[in-house]
């Protein structure tokens, strides 16, 4: 009889199915803009086309990536990926776009993506030939992509807060310092969300502090209404660091501190935001604040909410999808997450998918717990930055950005020369109308009180149309009129409305010959002022020369011939008096010691500075000598690699971050970062080097402009055996 001869079973085909260029947010069209030096992994999706019996065969495939600028192959290229992928013939894309480890996964370096252009991709899988298959020709696939220039960068100047618990100023008060250990993950968390390369982040040297008499809480929607209008105060004054609508001004809240199960809030350019490192129940990836920071500068970007919970005022009327809970409609070819800057979560060292297909996460602009971005709010915050973004989606027939506010150089602005009256108060429900709780005229404006003057008349202009609930108005001694000017009553996000009304901070030009100040509502007088005939007087008596710094005690003495109670605010300038920064404000004593948790930052032409105010005039006397301060080095800190482990040859982010009181954050090409083994290996805040095999003291320097150095140092072996790492251990 004849043997049967057995039908050779027909070897795989593996395909490419798809190439995603991701840096947080992408679909498989790769239709998401791309930022220069931002995060980015390419991810590569492939099956093999077996069938029958073969269809449950996994073949264990190698793959590598090639990359070129202008036709010319870039260092480190080719790379491989970061381990073998079992190729299989599942039938689904979301199999694969759901998983991390069912794709290539390939780091992409820094020198590739931080320079704006064009790179071409070149994929080559089974480049090796290590799987069996009928057809090795059809392995390789390009894309060309192109990186865009952030042009609009944010600027946070992220401030100490003195809190106290509960309210009880006999308990230490509880300050929220960028020395504590969670706050380069949660401050840096932005870079999760926003479509970002970098941000500028300045730390301020002095605490913000209620005044004489007076404590913050922050159990109250009022009590966190006086903080902000602290800080909008803070800005006023600031002459040493000009802040327009780019910038905003963040107070840190200690997470020991309750704000009644608030997060944050958000109002005209000032944020408070609990630093809270806790993930509140959800996963290990979910850093609270964080992501509630990421949240309320969206808001500073003039994001509304998505509207997918009730509590959800202020929404966009544009959200893109009928369920104002989803991220972007059910599609395996459509937008998934990749959630890079791991190392700011504590999370495993690697990215986390974020898949469109379940419902249980919302929008970044939402309160649906976790949050992520989604690509509509994703593409308008790369607008806001600079980076062009066309793209529609859903129910629109295009989007439509926020209104922008009108220039601020036009429409009734303050002239560059004209004199400010600030008038802060309360459009009250208890108290009968409203009150005022800061009168002050401004004789010589900083930039950033005329920048603030600017905008709020923009926005009057942008408001005209609406029916004025309050106004502002200025009248002199016969009782005729001068100035009316509505007051804005802004909305403060993602709080429920003040108990005791409706906090108002305005700025608007001083008329001459003004005697008299009135807030009213609807044109009924609620409240008002006069204004006294006489100034009061005030000295500095000391210091007038010498070191200061923490510990330092500031007198002074000042008086009003026509009896009105005064109150006193500190400045300190670092040359000579050409700008200053608010140390402390709304004191009623004549002494005040600098605290220990206050540092004042290093000058030989240190000055400061008293001013007094009697309800409207103000007046200031200045040390009549130079003071000196002891110069800061510059803190860094090492963001990653946070592993103590890296396989040979892996690539990966080294990222830094170096803060100087003095200066600010310091400039990226500031930062040296070298190895005991292997030398200097580069500057920048964020480069991606091999290292050699073995064990490496890493260290991240920063030197600023006095010469002082600050550093970082972590160890990190390499290509070492997890055996020999831990072996040493158990023998002890």
């Amino acid at each position: 009889t004849n043997t049967p001869t057995e039908t050779p079973t027909p070897l795989p085909d593996i395909q490419i199915l798809g190439i995603e260029v991701s840096q947080g947010l992408q679909n498989l069209a790769n239709q998401m803009p791309l930022v220069a030096g931002r995060e980015t992994r390419v991810r590569v999706y492939v099956r093999h086309d077996a069938t029958g019996d073969a269809l449950l065969n996994m073949l264990p495939t190698r793959a590598r990536l090639r990359a070129y600028r202008n036709g010319v192959e870039l260092i480190y290229s080719p790379r491989a990926a970061h381990s073998i992928v079992n190729v299989t013939a599942y039938q689904e894309l979301k199999d694969y776009r759901g998983v991390l480890s069912a794709s290539f996964n390939f780091y992409v370096f820094p020198e590739w993506h931080k320079e704006p252009g064009p790179i071409t991709f070149k994929v080559e899988v089974n480049y090796d030939k290590g799987a069996a298959e009928r057809n090795y020709d059809n392995n390789t696939d390009t894309l060309n992509v192109t990186f865009n220039a952030v042009t609009v960068r944010p600027f946070l100047y992220m401030m100490p807060l003195e809190l106290y618990p509960g309210g009880d100023k006999n308990y230490p008060p509880d300050i929220y310092t960028h020395e504590d250990p969670d706050w380069e993950r949660i401050s840096l968390h932005l870079l999760r969300y926003h479509p970002l390369d970098w941000f500028n982040i300045w730390v301020t040297s002095f605490t913000l502090k209620a005044g004489d008499g007076t404590v913050w809480k922050l159990t109250s929607a009022n009590g966190r209404d006086q903080v902000l209008s602290a800080l909008s105060y803070w800005r006023l004054h600031e002459g040493k660091n000009q802040i327009n609508n780019t910038q905003t001004l963040v107070g840190m809240v200690d997470p020991n501190i309750s704000m009644d199960g608030t997060g944050g809030v958000y109002k005209s350019g000032e944020i408070l935001v609990s630093m809270n490192p806790d993930t509140n129940g959800q996963p290990p990836w979910y850093v609270q604040g964080g992501v509630t920071l990421a949240h309320e500068v969206g808001h500073a970007k003039e994001l509304s909410h998505s509207g997918c919970k009730p509590n959800e005022e202020y929404t966009d009327q544009n959200y893109p999808w009928s369920n104002r809970c989803m991220l972007a409609p059910k599609d395996p070819h459509g937008y998934y997450g990749l959630g890079l800057y791991y190392w700011y979560t504590n999370t495993p060292d690697q990215a986390q998918v974020f898949s469109n297909e379940t419902e249980t996460s919302g929008p970044m602009m939402s309160y649906n717990e976790p949050q992520w971005i989604s690509p509509y709010e994703y593409c308008k915050l790369l607008k806001k930055y600079g980076v062009p973004c066309n793209l529609t989606f859903g129910l629109m027939a295009r989007q439509d950005d926020s209104p922008s506010l009108p220039n601020p150089t036009t429409n009734n602005a303050p002239s560059q020369s004209a004199e400010l009256l600030l008038v802060s108060g309360v459009i009250s429900s208890t108290v009968p109308g409203g009150y005022f709780t800061r009168v002050e005229h401004l004789a010589n404006p900083t930039r950033n009180a005329r920048t603030m003057a600017a905008e709020q008349a923009a926005l009057r202009h942008q408001q005209a149309q609406q029916e004025p609930s309050a106004t502002l108005v200025q009248l002199n001694a016969a009782g005729t009129v001068l100035s009316s000017h509505d007051v804005l009553l802004e909305p403060v996000s993602d709080q429920e409305s003040t108990e005791d009304g409706i906090y108002f901070f305005e700025l608007v030009p001083l008329e001459i010959g003004v005697a008299r100040l009135q807030l009213r509502l609807d044109d009924v007088v609620v409240t008002e002022r006069g204004v006294s005939p006489t100034r009061p007087t005030v000295r500095l008596l000391t210091p007038n020369s010498g070191p200061v710094g923490a510990g330092t005690t500031l007198t002074w003495t000042g008086s009003d011939a026509d009896g009105d109670a005064l109150t006193f605010a500190l400045f300190y300038s670092d040359d000579n008096g050409q700008r200053w920064t608010l140390m402390a404000s709304d004191l009623r004593g004549s002494r005040y010691t600098i605290p220990a948790y206050d540092e004042v930052p290093g000058s030989t032409q240190g000055r400061f500075r008293v001013q007094a105010n009697d309800g409207f005039h103000t007046v200031t006397d200045d040390s009549d000598g130079m003071l000196s301060a002891a110069n800061h080095a510059p803190t860094v800190k090492i963001l990653n690699p946070t592993g103590l482990y890296l396989e040979e040859g892996q690539a990966t982010s080294f990222q830094a971050i170096a803060m100087d009181i003095e200066e600010g954050q310091a400039e990226p090409d500031s930062l040296s970062w070298s190895s005991d083994l292997d030398g200097p290996l580069g500057s920048g805040d964020l480069i991606g080097p091999v290292l050699s095999t073995g064990v490496h003291q890493l260290t991240a320097r920063a030197t600023d402009s006095g010469g002082l150095s600050g550093s970082d140092t972590i160890t990190v072996y390499v290509g070492i055996p997890l055996y020999r790492l831990y072996l040493p251990l158990l023998n002890r």
